[in-house]
């Protein structure tokens, strides 16, 4: 058979494993650069200054970064470069960037994470380091376990500690309360919070350390507010926790119930039936916010969940404060799979949601209004798909009314 052609656009659905079988491995590797717009708080857009933009405006001048990630849950920024670098600005409570500087000396611009990282990911309490040996660290506050280190509630940490001894982390994802990851051989561990029936072991209890799901064939987590889900590697999607919002997508909430699922479910449940759900990903900026969007690998966008805070701005898609208890389908064929290092999915929600298109496009709503957080050059919400100006947006992070982009 012959090899591959080695492309450099975006790849959609099986195409990853051709560019690999070419020599590379899906994905840049030149590098590009860094852009931020929205609200800027503490500093979290990178720029230098704290003052909100309604456009994107470059991060720097440098061409080698790699991931953008933060701003999610609060208002925290992280920033990898091809060199392995890892790199933290904006919010800095309770050591929350790593930086080994005290609680609440916030930075404005990017300053070096000692090591050399995968990735970075933030809760709202704290964050965690994934390096590329494999191994776990966290830096921040244990607010109900959530540090995995099995240590003290309210222990601070301003400089990552590994979690574990372990160096086999594939994955690692945090919602508001609650993270988990991973492994290389398809376990799925979690700790943190324990409310609203968030554990497979049937009991509210928090964890402060990585506490196994059953099974070994996962394949990527996402974590919200008290809910999670979880796609497995024959396609299956599978969610837990609470349910108030409909998040569970059974199509029954607290307020209009199903059978056994009206306020949650403590073990996961399989949404519908298809084997063919991609990756999935969870808002988790507020305590009502519980919306989740997921793709199919034939390029279709899914959202269901809330119609509280950000879905009041349309988030889900079809309208502005509808709450749905079951997947609906977003118009139009998005990208699919994982970015470079199979952490990125090619799609965000929060408070400002995005996905690219199989043509490569990168489209954007939600919250625009007050901080500029749509990129859009306005201060208007949008509760329908909008294309973002430009060219050669690799990735786009939407999170709490701001955004962060690598872009060729």
């Amino acid at each position: 058979m012959a090899t591959p052609a080695q492309r450099t656009n975006t790849w959609i659905l099986n195409e990853w494993y051709d560019q690999s079988v070419a020599g590379t491995t899906g994905g840049y590797q030149w590098g590009a650069q860094l852009w931020s717009w929205g609200y800027n708080r503490d500093g979290s857009g990178g720029l230098n200054d704290k003052t909100k933009r309604s456009s994107p405006t470059q991060v720097g001048t440098n061409t080698n970064w790699k991931f953008a990630s933060g701003n999610k849950n609060g208002y925290k920024s992280f920033g990898t470069k091809m060199d392995g670098t890892l790199w933290a600005w904006g919010q800095n409570s309770n050591g929350f960037l790593g930086i080994d500087q005290p609680s609440n000396s916030h930075r404005s611009s990017p300053i070096q994470v000692p090591g050399t990282y995968k990735y970075a990911i933030g809760s709202a309490y704290n964050s965690f380091f994934l390096k590329d040996d494999g191994t776990l660290w966290t830096s921040g506050w244990n607010f109900e376990g959530l540090s995995a280190l099995n240590e003290a509630d309210g222990t601070k940490r301003s400089s990552p500690a590994q979690i574990g001894t372990e160096s086999t982390w594939k994955s690692i994802n945090a919602g508001r309360q609650n993270a988990g990851g991973i492994k290389t051989d398809g376990t799925l561990w979690m700790w943190g919070t324990g409310s609203s029936m968030m554990w497979v072991t049937n009991t509210p209890a928090m964890r402060s350390s990585p506490t196994q799901m059953p099974g070994t064939t996962w394949k990527y987590v996402a974590f919200g507010n008290y809910t999670a889900a979880a796609v497995k590697t024959d396609g299956t999607l599978w969610t837990w926790g609470d349910n108030g919002q409909g998040t569970l997508g059974l199509n029954g909430s607290g307020s209009s119930p199903t059978v056994n699922y009206g306020s949650g479910a403590s073990s996961p449940i399989q949404v519908g039936t298809d084997t063919n759900w991609d990756l999935v990903d969870m808002a988790s900026t507020e305590s009502e916010t519980r919306s989740i969007f997921a793709t199919k690998t034939d390029g279709t966008l899914w959202v269901w969940g809330s119609a509280n805070q950000c879905m009041r701005n349309g988030l889900n898609g079809p309208g502005p404060g509808t709450k749905r208890s079951s997947p609906t389908q977003l118009p139009g064929t998005y990208a699919t799979g994982f970015g470079d290092a199979g952490y990125r999915p090619q799609f965000y929600c929060d408070e400002t949601a995005t996905a690219k298109k199989a043509d490569g496009t990168m489209w954007i709503w939600g919250r625009g209004s007050t901080y500029g957080g749509l990129g859009l050059n306005d201060i208007i919400n949008r509760s329908s798909p909008t294309q973002l100006p430009g060219t050669n947006w690799i990735q786009v992070k939407g999170g709490q009314s701001s955004c962060l982009a690598i872009r060729e």
